[in-house]
């Protein structure tokens, strides 16, 4: 990847503020990130279950249509709850 093309992280947060605007990202997305995609799915990360599961619960079809639009290849996404940074640095 060149330094002007966009990551797969800027392409589905793009996405999602085409869908559903810049006030409910900065909202309910702004500690959202893409982790990768692996056989078909989207892996991302939030900080607290909340949030995954107000997520799941009320934009998923808008969260996959945006990663289908940045990969073609993704099939499903999978949201998951992060580790506190203090717990990551540990291991």
């Amino acid at each position: 990847m060149n330094a002007l093309e966009p990551t797969l992280t800027e392409q589905v947060r793009k996405g999602l503020i085409d869908e559903i605007g810049p006030d409910i990202y900065e909202c309910w997305f702004s500690a959202f990130e893409v982790e990768g995609i692996d056989a078909g799915g989207l892996t991302a990360s939030v900080p607290v279950r909340y949030l995954k599961n107000w997520i799941e619960y009320k934009y998923m079809p808008s969260l996959l249509r945006a990663a289908k639009r940045s990969n073609a290849s993704v099939e499903w996404v999978e949201i998951i709850v992060r580790k506190p940074v203090a717990d990551r640095l540990r291991t």
